[in-house]
């Protein structure tokens, strides 16, 4: 707002400390800087202002216009474009299929190839895979997801600790591991008591519940690498990663289950399937994704079937949920096909053509 009674000031500089009060023109030193900018155009300028304000007074031009003298500026004529202004349509974006060569999806797939959150990100909805494991653009975790980090690497350092001494830490120490972990995430001081008091609860009552019934060994943050034939000439193997939050062994050194961790509000076998409205089965499709990389290491002592959906926090009567689940011959064999369809897609980029679902991806605005 250009020549108006008040001037908001958003930063001061002090460039006329030493000019006299008196002697300063604060109307001719916006003069000045309306002017600069003006005469920034090459060819020409439209300067434009409302004729009525939100109240319905009239509105006219800034005063500071009146000292450009005859020739210099006028009026033009709005109806054309007044009557082919759509508010609408100048608020919506319009879409251009991103520049982006399938060359660099195949050789960020040769190179990193799948894991069983990325391929759950690309099945949600391609973008999301895209943006998350293909650019890999920065993002703030929301609280909730930095909880479930602490509660995981705690859980990391207490498994490690009764396999070295037999025994679960002692309530100081298990302090201590949480303690350790909040104090990496990026969280205000009020932040940090709050989830300080959740999280030491919900260690203390699961930590009672699974103490009776862990195995004799295991192993904690378990990484495996492999590969999968596709069957498909134009890209015949594809690299299967994970990260496996626990392995239950027998006392003979022969894998038990895979244990993975979850925290927040425990879910309903329905939701762990897929099979209710509000759940895509990523977390059937995660254990599933497990009983297949552990069967092509080719060690049948890592080869389980079986897997554990083990809920940190308890519900709401102070009950740990967990959900334990053998995976078929026949569900290794679907995911496969689909891990193979989803290759073949990235690789040709078939998604690069397809809209952004905003009902499924947040990245659809970068689209």
């Amino acid at each position: 707002k250009w020549g108006g009674k008040t001037h908001p000031v958003y930063f001061k500089i002090p460039v006329t400390t030493h000019l006299n009060a008196d002697e300063f023109d604060a109307e001719d030193d916006e003069r000045k800087l309306l002017y600069v900018a003006i005469t920034r155009a090459k060819i020409g300028v439209y300067l434009s202002h409302s004729e009525t304000n939100s109240e319905g007074r009239t509105q006219s031009a800034t005063r500071l216009l009146e000292g450009l003298g005859e020739g210099i500026i006028g009026d033009a004529a709005t109806e054309k474009f007044e009557g082919e202004f759509v508010a609408e349509h100048a608020l919506m974006a319009v879409h251009t299929p991103l520049p982006i060569d399938s060359t660099l999806l195949t050789s960020v797939l040769r190179e990193r190839g799948l894991s069983a959150t990325s391929l759950n990100n690309y099945l949600r909805d391609p973008w999301n895979y895209f943006y998350r494991n293909v650019l890999r653009i920065p993002e703030v975790q929301a609280e909730s997801a930095q909880f479930g980090t602490a509660l995981h690497d705690t859980l990391r350092s207490v498994m490690k600790y009764r396999r070295e001494h037999g025994e679960l830490p002692s309530t100081t120490l298990l302090k201590s591991y949480l303690e350790n972990e909040l104090g990496k995430l990026s969280i205000t001081p009020q932040e940090y008591v709050r989830l300080h008091e959740r999280a030491l609860v919900a260690l203390a009552q699961y930590l009672e519940h699974v103490s009776s019934s862990l195995p004799h060994e295991t192993k904690e943050e378990y990484k495996i690498q492999v590969v999968m034939k596709t069957g498909n000439e134009e890209f015949p193997e594809i690299l299967l990663t994970g990260q496996l939050d626990r392995l239950d062994f027998d006392s003979s050194g022969k894998i038990l289950r895979v244990v993975d961790y979850k925290s927040g509000k425990p879910k309903t076998r329905g939701y762990i399937e897929g099979t209710t409205k509000d759940s895509t089965g990523d977390y059937k499709r995660q254990l599933t994704f497990y009983a297949l990389i552990l069967s092509l290491m080719e060690d049948d002592r890592y080869e389980t079937r079986e897997g554990l959906l083990s809920f940190v926090e308890a519900d709401e009567k102070g009950k740990i949920h967990e959900e334990a689940y053998s995976i078929t011959s026949e569900e290794i064999e679907d995911l496969k096909e689909e891990i193979v369809r989803v290759v073949n897609e990235i690789a040709h980029g078939t998604f690069l053509n397809e809209p952004c679902n905003p009902e499924k991806s947040e990245y659809c605005a970068l689209v």
